[in-house]
This record gives C-alpha cells, structure tokens and sequence, in this order.
C-alpha cells in the first residue's frame, strides 16, 4: 500500500477543487465538420483534447521542483552545490535591469511587442484562436486593446463582404465563415511574418527593452510590476529546469563554467556571462529565463538560439497538429485555392 504523504495529498485536494473547471476526457469528433470549435476541441482527431481550452500543454522536459518528491508541492529552489537559487527580483536588477542583456527595442516597434503578447494571451488561454467569449485580459495595456478591437472590426468587415456575395447566407453562416477567413489571416501574420522577424535568418516572446522591463504597469515612480522578477518565479513555481537542460534538449552545448569561452556561456557577452556569475553559484542554476533572454540574438533575429530552438518548436507543434490550419489542403476544413489567393 503506498505511503501518504503531505504532498501527494496536497495534489490529491487540489486535483478535487480544479476537476470541475478541467475539459471534458471524453470528446466525440465530427471528422467532417468544417469550422474549429470555440474551445479548440477535436483541432486534431486523433488527440482532440489537443491545444484545447483548460488543458495543460505537454512539457518539452520533466519537470524539477523542490520538493523531495518532486511533486510540485514546493517551486524549484535549491543550488545544484548548495543553499537556495538567488531572489529573482535581485537577479532582475543584476542581470536585466543593469543594461546587461541585449537590447532589442532598436529592432522593432512597440506594436511588435504587444502583438507578440496578443499571441501569448492566446497560446496561454486558448492556441491560435480566440474563443467566443473573446480575452479578458484584452485591457492589459491600450496597445493591446487596440489589437483587439483591430480583429473585432476586420471579423465585422470580412462578414459585410461576404453577405454582398452570398445574400441567402444566414447570420450563423456568415460568422463562421469570416471566422474562419480570419484565423487564417492570423495565423498568415504570425507564419510568415512575426515568427520569422522574431527567431531571423537562423531559425525562421518578444520582450520589452531593458529601459521599460521593470517599470510595467507603473503609475508613479517606484512602484512599477517587475515582470522579470514574476517570469523568474513563475518559472520556478512550474517547475522549469535550468537554462542548461533547456541547451542540451536543443542540441545545445551547456555551459560548464561561467567563463566566455567555448565550454561556458557561448552565445553571451562577456557583460551578460560576468552578470550572471555574480548571482549564480553554478551554471547548472541560471534559470531558463534569465540565461535565455542574456543570449545574444541570431542573426536578424530577437532571440537567442536556446529561446529560438524552443519558440520554433513550439509553433511547429501548433501548426502540425491542427486540421485546421490555414495551410493545410483538407477538402472539409481546408480553404479553397480562390479564398486561400
């Protein structure tokens, strides 16, 4: 008979109170349905709870947490040598807030960082489509109010377009159809236009410069939102590996030493490599995004090659394991060779 422990009947509780809220297991498809569900249901038949609404998504490595189980009772929190991981807001002030990380405000606009949170919102709620109810969190920022409300009224305008050309068309069918127009424009932007802007020429989350990254949210001097110190964490409470097993997963040469060298923090500058050695005990602790966002970007690129390898991965799993993307030449879900030109 298995032990209880104080984690595992922790986990058991919280599975209880989250049940209700957690997708259905059971789900029934219609192979020949042409438009996607709100929620992101039956996008692929043979997983149809896939990159649908309240399901997790699959980790690309297990999960390392502090407990003695690793349960995800307790966040990731010890050295590899010894003692405890450094306090994220210092690792913020040290390593992002100081200047040290490359600056990328110079590569692109404002409109690209809050489309690239727009599409963040979506991959966290709902993957590469936005539910009926529509984002809450739409008020975050103007700017990103104003991405909203820029697909609201392009989904109102493809609907007026299209009642001129099918008058007998109802309502339901008239808003499916834009619907569907629409998402195909969306994914179209981030395809072909932001994913290859974002990892470049090498490989093809946008971040915000080192100027504003710590002042998010600030209504007065002092007493701003430090969003790296948040993602610092909350990379901790998920239980995310180190930097380094996220470099070995990508084929990556991890860093051995903190040196600016061959067998240490290679794709760095000496600048960001020395400010991570001054709150690290050992490489083997950088926390993924702290190590990610220090890398020196590709070539033509916004990110790093470990950040890169993740980001291009992740989107090549959203695109090919939906029957409904935009692409794909399926005669029932698939756009026809006029709509799709």
């Amino acid at each position: 008979m298995d032990t209880l422990t104080p984690e595992s009947t922790t986990s058991s509780r919280f599975s209880q109170i989250v049940a209700p809220f957690c997708a259905a297991k059971n789900v029934t498809c219609d192979p020949y349905e042409k438009y996607r569900s709100y929620d992101g249901k039956c996008n692929n038949l043979g997983n149809p709870l896939w990159g649908s609404a309240l399901t997790a998504q699959p980790r690309f490595i297990s999960a390392t947490y502090g407990d003695r189980y690793n349960s995800g009772s307790e966040p990731r929190k010890n050295s590899v040598r010894y003692g405890s991981l450094p306090n994220p807001r210092d690792i913020s002030n040290t390593v992002h807030k100081e200047g040290t990380t490359f600056a990328r405000g110079c590569l692109s606009n404002v409109a690209f960082t809050h489309f690239g949170q727009f599409i963040d919102h979506d991959v966290v709620s709902t993957p590469i489509k936005k539910s009926k109810k529509g984002d809450i969190r739409h008020t975050e920022v103007p700017m990103l109010n104003a991405i909203h409300t820029l697909f609201l009224r392009e989904h109102n305008r493809i609907v007026g377009i299209l009642k001129k050309i099918n008058p007998h068309h109802d309502g339901l069918r008239l808003y499916n159809e834009a619907r569907k127009i629409l998402i195909g424009v969306y994914q179209h932007i981030i395809y072909k236009e932001f994913i290859p802007k974002l990892l470049g020429t090498t490989l093809a989350h946008p971040f915000v410069a080192s100027a504003v990254r710590n002042h998010l949210f600030e209504t007065k001097p002092g007493n701003g939102f430090d969003l790296s110190a948040l993602n610092i964490q909350r990379g901790r409470d998920h239980g995310l590996p180190s930097y380094n097993k996220f470099r070995k997963f990508c084929g990556l040469q991890p860093a051995l030493t903190f040196g600016y060298n061959a067998i240490g923090l290679r794709d760095m500058s000496y600048e960001s490599a020395g400010a991570l050695q001054r709150m690290y005990r050992h490489p083997d602790d950088i926390d993924l995004f702290s190590g990610g966002l220090s890398e020196t970007p590709v070539q033509g690129g916004l990110v790093g090659p470990t950040f890169g390898c993740l980001i291009a991965l992740q989107f090549e799993y959203y695109r090919n394991g939906d029957r409904f993307f935009y692409e794909n030449a399926f005669s029932k879900t698939g756009f026809t060779s006029v709509l799709f030109h």
